[in-house]
């Protein structure tokens, strides 16, 4: 199967957005760091938008979201329900960050992204869900949209903690750094939980097993993409920092484990495809 660029980067780019999202209604509701809430709001905008130009290019004609529209039942139509939700959302608290509000009604608007995020990330995992193709006839590639989701997320907003480490305390870098930790060591459980699953996956050829992965034609995405960059990388850089304390290597980690992952994101989305090419052969 061919790799749909544009639904590969409409997937990594959304996710990026509701991840950082996600990760700001909960610094929005524990009222701390509030000097990361409005770059951290604007880069998931800029995320989210991002994931529509991409998914406009899918469509080859912003027109056709009208089918969409009418066919909201369906995968794709759940998405642009989310989608629609969830940047509503988000705008609406950067304007309230502008503005200066906040109080309630900036914890109400960022309850409903985090809300709308978490279940748009796993829905677009959901939507691959195909039971004709054995490699996608698992709902864990829910969680691995959502895993991808949260990593990407959790390190747009290292980013900014840390490049403005004065106006947070240590103890707030460290936590968004651990969380970080936290987040990767999830996406490696959730990897090798379909790994697993590609074992037992019915295929008439035995290449289809997790050889194609561990030493096949994708060997070279899988351990350079998804494990060294999106995992062995942002991990060993995490667990650095949570030994050192150092600031300065923590915002190498931030930039460095942002570009990992999201490099990790593009080759498993890439590897899903073409682990897609085959048809259950009992249908």
């Amino acid at each position: 199967m061919a790799i749909q660029w544009p639904l590969v980067f409409f997937t990594l780019f959304t996710g990026l957005g509701v991840g950082a999202f996600s990760c700001i209604a909960v610094i929005e509701w524990l009222g701390i760091g509030e000097v990361v809430l409005l770059p951290g709001t604007i880069t998931a905008l800029v995320a989210m938008a991002a994931g529509g130009l991409a998914s406009v290019f899918h469509l080859s004609h912003p027109f056709r979201t009208y089918n969409i529209i009418k066919h909201l039942d369906t995968g794709v139509g759940k998405e642009m329900l989310l989608i629609t939700i969830t940047g509503v959302a988000i705008f609406l608290y950067a304007v309230i960050r502008v503005m200066g509000l906040g109080g309630l009604s900036g914890k109400i608007v960022a309850a409903i992204g985090l809300v709308a995020g978490i279940l748009l990330a796993f829905e677009m995992g959901a939507t691959y869900v195909l039971p004709a193709r054995p490699a996608w006839r698992t709902w864990l590639w829910s969680f691995i949209y959502a895993a991808s989701a949260a990593v990407t997320g959790i390190f747009a907003i290292y980013v900014w903690t840390a490049l403005f480490h004065g106006g947070v305390d240590e103890a707030f870098l460290m936590g968004i750094n651990k969380g970080a930790l936290i987040a990767l060591i999830v996406m490696v459980g959730v990897i090798l939980a379909y790994l697993f699953y590609l074992d037992s996956a019915p295929s008439e050829d035995p290449i289809n097993k997790p050889s194609r992965l561990l030493k096949g034609a994708g060997a070279l995405p899988f351990w350079g993409g998804v494990v060294f960059a999106g995992m062995v990388i942002p991990i060993a850089l995490t667990i650095w920092v949570q030994a050192t304390q150092s600031i300065l290597i923590s915002q190498i980690t931030a930039v460095v484990g942002l570009m990992g992952v999201l490099s990790g994101g593009v080759a498993i989305r890439a590897l899903m495809y073409t682990l897609g090419d085959e048809i259950d052969p009992i249908i």
